[in-house]
């Protein structure tokens, strides 16, 4: 059964969607309660009936933005019905994102910068990382500076390739700044590298929603000490961060209990960055003041 299996799982890498239907189809027959092999049919069943619209599109940036449109929509379908991300789960995601990649460099190439604007850059970023080749997807991020401004997405996506290859250290420097000013734009479904992934984890035992767990990560990287390194900050930096954290004390008397968490964790994420870039002791009040908060 096993090789019949990796069999199926290779067709669907290749794309043979209706041929890795047909054995996870077989071995069904004969297990009908195996959740791997239940797996496999559902995703081979999925992407065989779209295989047809899919070929109607035009190549290039028509053809890329829909499928990563649908591999989108099925990555929630496989939420939904709680799904494990298997071996074919893999197998599907390296054929569609690599399929969408190819068809992004088919967009620049026939219409030059034209045929990538920012979203058909972010896009290919994604696939590029989610298929593991993250030497293209730096280059990519890099080139998309272009286009937009430095937001926190993209130090998210150059934290994740920095991290595979082998550069771990600024991983870390980009994570912690990016999440220290909008940890909204983490795309936790990008994440493979550590410490992030062992933290989404635990947190996501603890906290169900997703927009919760994003405000608390950096607060919990920090206080397991998963986060040990930190940029420099200029002195104008770390004004501008003093009188974010006043603002934030001032609002917390003001808004609705119901923010209370989400300003919480980023008057924590910022007393604690100031912290760790001030020398040993330099604010006594500022030490006062992050350590009230952890009560919450």
């Amino acid at each position: 059964m096993i090789y019949k299996i990796e069999e199926a799982n290779q067709k669907l890498r290749e794309g043979e969607f209706e041929n890795a239907k047909r054995i996870y189809s077989d071995l069904l027959d004969n297990d009908p309660e195996n959740e791997i092999l239940i797996t496999g049919y559902f995703i081979s069943s999925y992407w065989d009936n779209r295989l047809d619209m899919i070929l109607t599109l035009k190549e290039g940036r028509e053809r890329g933005t829909k499928l990563v449109q649908l591999f989108d929509e099925f990555e929630n379908e496989i939420g939904n019905r709680k799904l494990s991300r298997i071996a074919s789960y893999e197998a599907i995601t390296h054929c569609i994102l690599s399929e969408a990649s190819l068809h992004f460099r088919i967009a620049y190439h026939n219409e030059g910068t034209s045929g990538l604007d920012k979203d058909i850059l972010l896009d290919l970023s994604v696939c590029l990382i989610k298929t593991g080749d993250y030497k293209n997807a730096l280059e990519v991020i890099e080139y998309s500076k272009n286009f937009q401004d430095n937001s926190s997405i993209l130090k998210f996506f150059k934290a994740e390739c920095y991290y595979h290859l082998g550069n771990p250290r600024k991983s870390q420097i980009l994570f912690r700044e990016g999440l220290l000013y909008d940890p909204d734009q983490l795309r936790l479904d990008t994440i493979r590298s550590e410490p992030l992934q062992t933290a989404i984890k635990e947190l996501s035992e603890r906290l169900k929603s997703e927009a919760d767990l994003k405000e608390y990560l950096p607060v919990y990287c920090l206080e397991k000490k998963y986060f040990t390194q930190t940029k420099e900050y200029s002195k104008e930096e770390l004004k501008a961060l003093y009188l974010e954290l006043n603002r934030l004390e001032e609002s917390l008397q003001k808004e609705n209990p119901e923010f209370n968490f989400k300003i919480n964790c980023r008057i924590l994420q910022i007393g604690i960055t100031i912290l760790d870039s001030l020398p040993s002791n330099a604010n006594n009040d500022l030490i006062k003041k992050s350590s009230n908060y952890y009560s919450f």
